[in-house]
């Protein structure tokens, strides 16, 4: 979903009117106020743009109000002013109210909206999704090529585009006759979003078509852009289809879809403004496109809502029921009643929500339901995060041609649930861009960094030899960009790099055959010199699970009770051992049931562990309780059962005994699970236990464990690493679970000149007891700096200077930890 965020001034000013209209009428529901304020504020739109307020009817959420609370809410709309027409905002008083307010309204008092993966973005990210969509489809529409500057110009420029008449008529017609959907609508900010830019693009195609345009526009059913009027009432009416699971959100989208199509031109006559809110009230659907509407009862459901209130829109049961499936072909006959079905555009923004918060029957019905429109070999991975599903749903819903653009997490270009992701868009469609910014996140709310997916539905043979651009821009997503910087990043055949960004070409054939190769880290991120290297050092790079089993740490299920700190000092056997608990609880237990453990990745102080710095003792006890009697360990159990339930936590509940932790080899090189600047990775000849808070490597050939340390804590590892982890933490911390770190680059040991091997020891050996660098602190030491080196002698020829490797690696941190601070920044502006 997109919205606009609430101006401060606006926001101060409203509760204060809401706490005004509460006591007023304390027995409404501070929800209740706040859609009255939206009715009223809607009321005074339609009423300045000549538009009967009791067009509404049921929808008038303030009728059942007192007049004591209106008052307040009405002055307030009073002494702000309103502008109805969106279109006309930039030229309005600043402190006036028009449509893009009743989103803003909703969606900063819309309670649950982070828990359903609600986040809003800016308008510059709509606009640039609006303009990439239009450039995709238009240009297969009208075979033109991508990067045509008539078209570029028309969408990016200020000057006029060099066409013909009878080319601007072309253009005009594929504009009018376009169906565009959102299959995540919200309150309708991209769907209104696209509408603004059609008009402008018509109405600066209006000088230019031929002297016969109108009749000829007449002749096809379409207006003319003199005609106001008529124009926006017929993309609103015609052009613009959505759905959302959240009926109010659905019903904001409407009315701000009925305000772009009656304002900014001479009125419309009452009954086409009747008919093209009774359109709207068709087109803009509560609804759930992943729930598979495969059975009669949901059919009949679907049915009796329309029978019964004459909108399809109409929420199922009361708060909190789930949106009802959508029968495509009934509920949007103008897209798919044609004869090459389905919508010309789908974007959206769709929701972020983690897997784990999904139903496994969710899930399944996602999948059936994809599956309904875009029949593939392979299924989404059965822990694909909420919004994987939309680009399934976005293709499948696509004719020939189609575009699709969404703004989502970047988190399916490297993670392990985004492989079948991947490789349905190579197998369907021709992915055209995947824009990312370097520098800002389009959520300030939320922990994720987004990233444009632009895809055309059509077979990859149409275009064998065709590009995917991976684009990093150095400004926000949504900033403008002139024509001539467009088609600098369209035309590059090459990696290009540009003041305002990078953009690398990669043919899809190459992506399409290795799906199982992330594209984020490589392709997105990677310096120019970690892109050369992994090409060139491929004859010396293997991925990390070729050498090496990569596991997490112990999980124990319940860190505060198997986890303990030793607080006094004694002898092993059943030697009674004081010890607090995570909970703060001091207990008593025989040394023989505490084994030292490494539990934080801030115990990795050095590159060789060492037992004291274990600073946690892991309770392990893997008798039965009939060998126990008499013991502190038994005790113990008691006590976590009948003081923190241990037993009944979900986490362990499924062991045969719960107390029994399931205790791994200790792992020979342990890496950390979070990463943040420094270099981090230790080997561990003391065989000390690890927490799943860290990553346990244990090589297939036990002689390497020391070699494999030190390219991990090498400034190479480092710079791999930020091209497999994933960056969506707070703070900007990077995850490098165990799926991501076995895809790690690493030199081959098996294949390595043992002259260098020896060189690499002797390095090592300099700095295991060390403290670990961090690259933003300038260079480090000499002994550090040898180790890069050792460590890169292992790429021979291929090897870059080890300066430059240091470079690119304090590039990558710093860009990931800049990126974070600029998110907490707008974040804390926000509020």
């Amino acid at each position: 979903m997109t919205e606009p965020s609430l101006p401060h001034s606006l926001q101060s000013r409203l509760t204060v009117a809401l706490a005004a209209a509460a006591r007023a009428e304390p027995s409404r529901p501070p929800a209740a106020l706040a859609a009255a304020f939206r009715s009223l504020l809607l009321a005074r739109l339609l009423q300045q743009a000549g538009v009967p307020a009791d067009l509404l009817g049921e929808e008038d959420e303030a009728a059942g109000i007192a007049r004591p609370a209106r008052e307040p809410l009405a002055a307030l709309i009073d002494s702000a002013g309103v502008c109805p027409d969106e279109a006309a905002a930039g030229s309005a008083p600043r402190t006036a109210l028009g449509p893009e307010t009743l989103a803003a309204i909703y969606e900063h008092l819309r309670a649950g909206r982070h828990r359903d993966g609600v986040y809003y973005t800016p308008e510059g990210e709509v606009r640039r999704m609006c303009r990439e969509a239009l450039r995709a489809r238009l240009a297969w529409e009208l075979r033109w090529p991508d990067d045509a500057p008539a078209l570029l110009q028309w969408l990016y420029g200020d000057d006029p585009p060099a066409l013909t008449p009878e080319e601007a008529l072309a253009l005009y017609t594929a504009v009018a006759r376009l169906r565009i959907f959102d299959p995540a609508a919200g309150c309708g900010a991209l769907l209104v979003g696209m509408g603004l830019q059609m008009w402008r693009g018509l109405q600066r195609l209006a000088p230019l078509l031929p002297p016969d345009g109108r009749t000829r526009l007449a002749a096809a059913g379409l207006p003319h852009p003199d005609d106001a009027g008529a124009a926006r009432a017929h993309l609103a009416g015609r052009c613009l289809f959505g759905i959302d699971v959240d009926a109010a959100a659905a019903r904001v989208a409407r009315q701000r879809l009925l305000l772009f199509g009656v304002a900014g031109g001479e009125p419309l006559a009452p009954g086409a403004v009747a008919t093209l809110w009774a359109t709207l009230r068709r087109h803009v659907l509560v609804g759930d496109g992943l729930r598979p509407a495969e059975s009669a009862e949901a059919v009949a459901t679907q049915l009796a809502l329309f029978n019964a209130s004459g909108d399809a829109s109409a929420p199922v049961g009361g708060e909190g029921e789930p949106a009802p499936p959508v029968r495509w072909h009934e509920a949007f006959p103008e897209a798919f009643a044609r004869p090459e079905p389905g919508f010309d555009i789908v974007l959206g923004n769709p929701p972020y929500v983690r897997q784990e918060l999904l139903a496994a029957d969710y899930k399944a019905g996602a999948t059936r339901a994809c599956r309904a429109l875009l029949p593939a070999p392979s299924r989404l991975d059965g822990k694909s995060d909420l919004y994987v599903y939309f680009y399934a749903l976005g293709l499948g819903l696509l004719r020939s041609g189609g575009a699709l653009c969404l703004l989502s997490s970047n988190s399916w270009l490297d993670v392990d649930f985004g492989e079948p992701l991947r490789a349905l868009l190579t197998t369907h469609a021709r992915v055209l861009a995947v824009i990312e910014s370097a520098t800002d996140s389009s959520f300030a709310d939320a922990r994720v960094n987004p990233a444009i997916l632009l895809a055309r539905r059509c077979p990859p043979e149409a275009d064998p030899e065709g590009r995917v651009r991976f684009i990093r821009t150095r400004r926000r997503l949504g900033e403008e960009e002139t024509p001539a910087e467009i088609a600098r990043w369209l035309s590059a055949d090459r990696r290009l790099e540009l003041p305002a960004g990078r953009v690398v070409p990669v043919a899809q054939r190459v992506l399409a055959a290795a799906p199982d190769e992330p594209w984020g880290g490589r392709y997105l991120r990677a310096p120019a010199l970690l892109q050369e290297l992994l090409d060139r050092g491929a004859p010396y790079l293997c991925r990390l699970d070729a050498l090496a089993a990569v596991r997490f740490g112990i999980k124990t299920g319940a860190n505060d009770f198997f986890y303990l700190e030793d607080v006094t000092a004694g002898e092993g056997g059943d030697t009674l051992r004081q010890c607090r608990n995570g909970a703060g609880h001091l207990v008593e237990l025989e040394a023989r049931f505490l084994v030292p453990a490494l539990r934080s990745p801030r115990e990795l102080t050095a590159p060789e562990l060492r037992p004291e710095m274990a600073r946690a003792c892991l309770f392990v006890c893997n008798l039965p309780r009939d060998l126990l009697a008499g013991t502190a360990a038994l005790r113990y159990i008691e006590w976590g059962e009948h003081a923190l339930a241990v037993h009944r936590r979900p986490s362990v509940r499924g062991r045969a005994h719960w107390y029994q932790v399931a205790v791994i080899p200790p792992p020979p090189v342990l890496h950390p699970l979070i990463a943040f600047e420094r270099a981090c990775a230790a080997h561990n000849p003391a065989g000390i236990l690890c927490d799943a808070n860290l990553v346990g490597i244990t090589p297939h050939d036990a002689r390497h464990a020391p070699a494999l340390a030190a390219c991990l804590a090498s400034s190479l590892g480092v710079a791999l690493r930020e091209i497999v982890g994933i960056a969506n933490l707070g703070q900007g911390a990077l995850k490098m679970n165990p799926a991501y770190l076995a895809r790690l680059p690493v030199p081959d040991l098996r294949r390595a000149d043992p002259a260098a091997l020896a060189r690499l020891a002797d390095a090592w050996a300099a700095v295991r007891e060390a403290p670990f660098p961090s690259l933003l602190q300038g260079e480090p030491d000499a002994a550090w700096q040898a180790l890069d080196a050792a460590v890169l002698s292992l790429l021979g020829e291929a090897a870059p200077p080890p300066a430059a490797v240091r470079a690119a690696a304090r590039e990558l941190v710093a860009a990931r930890l800049a990126k974070a601070a600029s998110r907490r920044r707008a974040n804390h502006l926000a509020r």
